[in-house]
């Protein structure tokens, strides 16, 4: 018997559990950077309609009057946006450009409510840095990965 192994530890045996996903190249943080920034200009411009909207609705007074709604409607709209193009083809515009696309943990598309959460977690003060770690926030948070395309 060994002396340094205690035979009242219980059994260890692997448990299958994997930190990345199989068989997949997990994309780089440059690269979902610029993922960000292209994603970024395409929810500026979608707003910039929707503030060409509520302002040919309300007025430019009645919209500054709104700055509560504004701001909702503006956390909808990011949120809606990558509900949207991930829900529909697993990648948003910025992924399409950059060649990459957001899977489960097993490379199979995300669910509805994975793609809501991590679409949500994108509301987190100071989210966007946190592709500086390993993994965004809103992917650990979701279960979900962006690998190559």
């Amino acid at each position: 018997m060994d002396l340094e192994s205690n035979p009242y530890d219980p059994p260890r045996a692997p448990i299958g559990i994997r930190s990345e996903p199989n068989h997949f190249e997990v994309a780089g943080n440059w690269r979902r950077f610029g993922t960000y920034i292209i994603d970024l200009i395409c929810y500026f411009v979608v707003m910039f309609g929707v503030g060409i909207i509520i302002g040919v609705l309300y007025g430019a007074d009645g919209a500054e009057q709104l700055g509560l709604i504004v701001n909702l409607i503006s956390f909808l709209v990011l949120v809606g946006y990558y509900v949207f193009f991930e829900g529909l083809f697993g990648r948003t515009p910025g992924k399409f450009v950059c060649g990459t696309r957001v899977v489960d943990r097993n490379g199979n598309p995300p669910s509805f409510g994975q793609i809501l959460g991590r679409s949500a977690a994108r509301l987190i003060p100071f989210e966007p840095l946190s592709f500086f770690t390993a993994r965004g926030w809103h992917d650990g948070l979701s279960g979900t990965w962006v690998i190559l395309a």
